[in-house]
């Protein structure tokens, strides 16, 4: 490989490293926060009281096991059953409400294909940075990279500091081609579950997972850009 050829595979290999590890950690953040029993049913308790909710609070464990064991694909059905003193048995949650948890699912099995290949294209890249032995190249592209995602990042947060139901809408209006995510804090058991204050937290998680990847991008860039004698590899 020409010496040329060896610097542009770096720097598009750094570039992709950066890349590919955001998206893997903001893949794998989101899917542990939707497929953990105890974030969830931690999370529900904290924001959602059985005095919103209507709940017993026994009945909180078995509802967040059963959501988050139906957004991992474990779980074929959204539903709990309430049992009355009859032995009868009451659905808590609508259709509808089903209807927008199996869109939430398809997402999240989306954000489960993106996970892995986010991790793919991090460990290609980092094979590929290997094989050029060129670290200067490789940070710079590093660099490159973070200029991208800690560019997006930044306004994405500066947005959710100034209007995050604004955010949250058009999140939702893009993710989802119906509107069954609208739904009736007075009727709908779903949003009295997963209020507001439940998603800004799940985002501030998510906002700190996101800024300590791009820290230790940057100091590993930093690192790894030091002047190497030539031929010794990364």
């Amino acid at each position: 490989m020409s010496k040329r050829r060896g610097q542009r595979l770096a720097l598009l290999s750094g570039f992709c490293i950066t890349l590919g590890c955001t998206l893997a950690v903001l893949t794998l953040t989101l899917w542990l926060m939707g497929t953990s029993s105890g974030f969830m049913l931690a999370s529900m308790r904290r924001y959602a009281p059985p005095e919103t909710t209507g709940l017993y609070p026994e009945e909180y464990e078995p509802v967040a096991r059963m959501t988050c064991d139906y957004l991992s694909g474990k779980n074929p059905v959204f539903q709990y059953e309430r049992e009355l003193p009859d032995s009868a048995v009451f659905p808590l949650f609508h259709s509808y409400e089903q209807a927008h948890m199996a869109d939430c699912r398809a997402l999240f099995q989306l954000d489960r294909i993106l996970c892995i290949a986010s991790a793919a294209l991090l460990l290609l890249s980092a094979g590929c940075a290997l094989f050029t032995k060129n670290g200067k190249e490789t940070a710079r592209g590093m660099r490159w990279g973070l200029r991208m995602t800690t560019g997006a990042i930044a306004l994405l947060a500066i947005w959710g500091v100034w209007n995050f139901d604004g955010l949250f809408i058009t999140f939702h209006k893009l993710a989802f081609t119906n509107q069954l995510w609208l739904l009736n804090p007075r009727t709908d058991l779903l949003i009295r579950l997963m209020p507001t204050p439940f998603f800004t937290h799940c985002v501030m998680i998510l906002a700190i997972a996101l800024v300590l990847t791009q820290a230790l991008l940057f100091a590993f860039s930093a690192l790894l850009g030091r002047r190497q004698p030539e031929g010794v590899s990364i």
